[in-house]
């Protein structure tokens, strides 16, 4: 089995040393596609739930501060 890491660390090399043993590298392609994507996808989560976190702090302080028709 293959590391992920290695895979998207020696891309090239990997699907050499594949190829050299005359076995398709489409799954490797596919396979560092599927981590990129998944990569980008967890930095958008990330970034959604630091706005969200940030978002419920104001609605928190809006509370504490008597201002809850602007906590909406």
């Amino acid at each position: 089995m293959l590391d992920i890491r290695r895979i998207r660390s020696e891309l090239d090399l990997v699907k050499a040393a594949i190829a050299r043993r005359g076995e398709s590298t489409e799954p490797l392609d596919e396979a560092f596609d599927l981590d990129r994507r998944q990569r980008e996808l967890a930095e958008q989560r990330d970034a959604l739930r630091n706005e969200i976190g940030g978002l419920s702090k104001q609605v928190g302080l809006l509370h504490r501060e008597g201002r809850k028709d602007e906590a909406r």
